[in-house]
């Protein structure tokens, strides 16, 4: 009887626990469908509104009529997204909304952002003209949503089709095994087959954030997709540049090493920009989660430097030394001082400096680009352009931090040598900074200052003519406005320069580059959404979020911030978003 007794106590524990578990789930349901619903209403009023109506052709989506999606994030999981279609706009967006309900009662996500897409324009593809789209349009950017069948029984949104990499840019066409994985992960029936034919379509967008707000969404061919904005302003690139450090900072590990997508440590040439980065993101906001994120990823790659017995200070890289790792490491390094103040740095810098001293001949202004780490033997006298502007730009920063003459006539020594080359050999990000640091203490030599206006009427027309979220664009034309300045201030004449065309350029660079930011209307259809919310990626390779693409991004609109009540009174015009 006791047994009996103790098995009927147990068994009413395990009904009590799953009924209050059940009540639990059921009051979730209740606050998601409750959310669902205003935040669908808000979007309603903005979708749905006569000016739309207007502009929305009959039968949108080809055979089905009308078609409307709604996407569900809670921020940490993949969008859901829930369809609906209709002989009317209306019936559509009931249906859509009826569907999202549904799983929502089930337990669905909570929508932190809710999105509204609506069909406006569709045409039919077929499975051959498909396959040509890694050719025609480049790695991620087909901007069009397939539907698998007419009625859009089966049709996912370009979003979806692209960051769960459905698209085969490669192969061309779709790529069945990823989308029958994705189908059955968002509890989609699986396909069988591919179809002989779709149907591409493209939608008019409306986000509702977490706070309520209702953003409209672009549909321009190149900014398809993301929020519209009245105007790229100063404050609007510091807020980019600060959400891109805070992201960067979030990845540095308790040892100060930084880790990214993929889980392996960065180079030290990648670290080295990352603590540039973050830098600056403190400067516009000088928090203490970025100071520390900051002293601990320096003092990670100041422990990575090796001392000869003459204290001479290089960094091993795989078995080599570079000029390149010990001139970003320098600059990183008088990064931080600069925003602390903190001359903490000053003996390591030395150091690394004596190291690019001695790939230097000072006979040629030629450096050696690598040696070999075991025995300090040259292993490669040129690598790459960009490092000898990398070698100035250090060598100028070291000047600044010691007033070491030393220092500056080495500089000087290099970029003499750059000079006798041909314009396009070095026209370059690095060149322009190298160009910027020199003119900061030499202001009487005329042929730097006109060959920072070579080096940037080389790059001017290939930055100008790049139409995707590549970010080096707009960091060296900020670089090279700045030095531009430098220019007028001491007096120069500047005939044969346009700088009009240079704040043209400018302006739609900035556009360019937004389009690379992930906003949540974008990073809602990554796996994991609060993992790359802020950051940048490159549509053009693949989505691809870098170190790289990311510390670009973030030093342009930090210069572009910093410069942009002077960029005003130039004449900057066209900075809408």
């Amino acid at each position: 009887m006791r047994r009996k007794k103790l098995l009927a106590m147990a068994l009413a524990s395990v009904l009590l626990a799953g009924l209050l578990a059940g009540c639990a789930g059921t009051e979730r349901s209740r606050e998601s469908t409750a959310a669902f619903q205003s935040k669908a209403e808000s979007l309603r009023a903005a979708a749905l509104s006569d000016q739309v109506r207007e502009q929305l052709e009959e039968n949108p989506a080809g055979e089905a009529g009308y078609a409307v999606f709604f996407s569900v994030c809670d921020g940490e999981n993949r969008a859901s997204v829930y369809s609906g279609t209709g002989e009317t706009l209306d019936a559509a967006w009931a249906a859509g909304e009826q569907a999202a309900e549904k799983a929502l009662k089930k337990g669905g996500p909570f929508p932190l952002w809710l999105k509204a897409d609506l069909v406006y324009v569709s045409a039919a593809l077929s499975a051959d003209a498909l396959k040509g789209i890694g050719e025609v349009f480049g790695a991620g950017c087909f901007r069009y949503g397939l539907a698998f069948d007419p009625a859009y029984e089966t049709a996912l949104l370009e979003a979806e089709l692209n960051t769960a990499g459905i698209y085969d840019y490669e192969n061309g066409g779709v790529d069945l095994e990823r989308l029958n994985a994705y189908l059955e992960e968002t509890g989609r029936a699986p396909l069988a087959s591919l179809p002989e034919s779709y149907t591409a379509f493209q939608c008019a967008g409306w986000l509702c954030g977490e706070e309520g707000g209702v953003s409209q969404l672009s549909l321009d061919e190149l900014s398809y997709g993301r929020r519209e904005f009245p105007a790229v302003d100063g404050n609007t690139a510091a807020a980019l540049a600060l959400d891109g450090a805070e992201y960067l900072a979030a990845q540095v590990q308790e040892d100060g090493s930084v880790l990214l997508p993929g889980g392996e440590p960065l180079s030290i040439p990648r670290h080295t920009e990352v603590l540039s980065a973050m830098i600056q993101g403190y400067r516009l906001h000088p928090s203490e989660t970025l100071a520390k994120s900051i002293d601990r990823s320096a003092d990670w790659l100041v422990s990575q430097i090796a001392y000869t017995e003459q204290d001479i200070g290089f960094l091993l890289d795989n078995g080599e030394i570079t000029l390149e790792d010990s001139a970003l490491s320098i600059i990183a390094l008088a990064d931080c001082a600069g925003a602390s103040e903190n001359m903490a740095y000053l003996p390591a810098c030395q150091a690394l400096g004596s190291g690019i001293l001695s790939l230097l001949d000072s006979s040629t202004g030629t450096f050696t680009h690598v040696l070999d780490a075991s025995d300090l033997s040259r292993k490669e006298q040129f690598r790459s352009a960009q490092w000898d502007g990398m070698g100035v730009t250090a060598l100028c920063r070291l000047y600044g931090m010691t007033e070491d003459p030393l220092w500056l006539w080495a500089a000087q020594q290099v970029l003499d040598r750059m000079l006798t080359k041909e314009p396009a050999q070095y026209g370059d990000l690095w060149t322009a900074c190298a160009v910027r640091e020199i003119t900061k203490y030499v202001q009487d030599r005329t042929d730097y200052f006109t060959f920072a206006l070579k080096n940037l009427q080389g790059g001017l027309a290939a930055i100008y003519s790049a139409q995707g979220t590549e970010p080096a664009g707009l960091e060296m034309l900020m670089i090279s406005y700045e030095t531009y300045h430098k220019m007028l201030d001491a007096g120069y004449s500047i005939d044969g320069f346009a700088p009009e065309l240079l704040l043209e350029v400018i302006s739609t660079r900035v556009q360019r580059q937004l389009d690379g930011y992930l906003f949540p209307e974008f990073a809602m259809y990554f796996a994991q959404p609060q993992k790359v919310l802020g950051a940048f990626m490159t549509r053009e390779d693949g989505l691809c979020i870098s170190s790289d693409g990311i510390c670009r991004n973030i030093a342009s609109y930090y210069l572009y911030s910093a410069n942009y009540d002077r960029l005003l009174a130039d004449g900057l015009s066209g900075t809408t978003g």
